[in-house]
């Protein structure tokens, strides 16, 4: 399922647009509802999440706007089974991550822009397994904050050849 909006904040350009959108997936129900009429003994629930929401605004004339967004996604696996002994036994994982991205664009003319680009994030990874015979799970699990910011300028050395150059600087904390 998912649902999309976008369009101006109000009737006055100047302040601004919006877009937005929502998906979730829907088939871990239809397999819960098919395995639960076989009366089987497997889960399996696989899901997933992702938004993105986006501002833009035009910062006093069209030469400078200020972009704003917000993207993220949330996936999950359930893979579970009984051996017979009632425990059950199987593989869960969960990933997901958040970022915020805002973008300030100065383009003075055709052809010329400066993009400075900051981003913050943080990232999440867990899966684990179970059922092993010698009784041990298996476990793996990462998560990471990460920060940012990416500068990319353009500009026409001649009518045929445009100069562009651009680079990031990424920092990331890993938490165990």
């Amino acid at each position: 399922a998912s649902v999309f909006l976008e369009g101006p904040v109000t009737s006055d350009p100047d302040d601004g647009a919006f877009s937005i959108a929502l998906r979730r997936s829907y088939v871990d129900g239809v397999l819960a509802a098919v395995l639960s009429a076989a009366d089987s003994s497997v889960s399996i629930a696989p899901r997933y999440y992702d938004y993105q929401a986006r501002y833009d605004k035009p910062l006093g004339s069209r030469e400078r706007m200020l972009t704003l967004l917000f993207y993220g996604s949330d996936d999950e696996l359930i893979f579970l089974g009984d051996a017979g002994d009632g425990a059950p036994q199987g593989t869960e994982s969960r990933t997901y991550f958040h970022r915020f991205n805002p973008r300030f664009t100065y383009q003075p003319s055709d052809g010329t822009r400066l993009v400075i680009s900051p981003i913050a994030g943080y990232d999440y990874s867990n899966t684990t397994t179970s059922g092993d015979p010698s009784g041990n799970d298996i476990r793996f699990k990462i998560e990471d904050a990460t920060l940012g910011v990416r500068i990319d300028g353009e500009a026409p050395l001649t009518d045929w050849l445009q100069f562009r150059i651009g680079g990031d600087l990424l920092w990331f904390l890993f938490v165990t």
